[in-house]
């Protein structure tokens, strides 16, 4: 994405996101409130992998609200957990939704090498700028990502 900047996820955090089943998104609702604030909208994928270093792919095969809300506010929260070692990430980021060409292609193939019924309606990429492990955001400083204390 022109203009993005993004992290690199850790070999951690990618092996944890490839493991965990299902995982939970949040979305912010399309429809805001009298006030003028959204509510979080959040739902658990199932088909969602590394796409890249700095990207996730998410396979839109029933998503209703959250493509509504995606189309206005494209800020998504992934959260990932490890039960064996009580680690957990947020992972944020910014979703381009893509319903041709080779992110789709690529979309359509591995969903359906799963589950040969499923007729995916688009591939959503998640470009990850911001990384959370509990109450610490992580940081790049000369290509090394470390963590820093920062209040969420």
């Amino acid at each position: 994405m022109k203009g993005l900047i993004t992290l690199k996820m850790t070999d951690e955090i990618k092996q944890l996101l490839e493991k965990q089943r299902p995982v939970p998104i949040g979305t912010c609702d399309a429809d805001l409130d009298e006030d003028g604030n959204c509510t979080v909208n959040l739902i658990y994928v199932s088909f969602i992998k590394v796409y890249d270093d700095e990207t996730i792919l998410i396979s839109n095969n029933k998503f209703f609200k959250t493509e509504r809300n995606l189309l206005k506010n494209k800020n998504v929260t992934i959260a990932i957990y490890d039960e064996e070692t009580n680690k957990s990430f947020q992972l944020k980021g910014i979703a381009t939704i893509h319903k041709e060409g080779k992110i789709f292609e690529d979309n359509v193939s591995w969903v359906q090498s799963r589950k040969k019924n499923i007729e995916p309606k688009a591939a959503v990429l998640i470009h990850i700028n911001k990384i959370y492990s509990k109450h610490k955001k992580m940081v790049v400083n000369d290509d090394c990502i470390e963590f820093s204390r920062h209040t969420i």
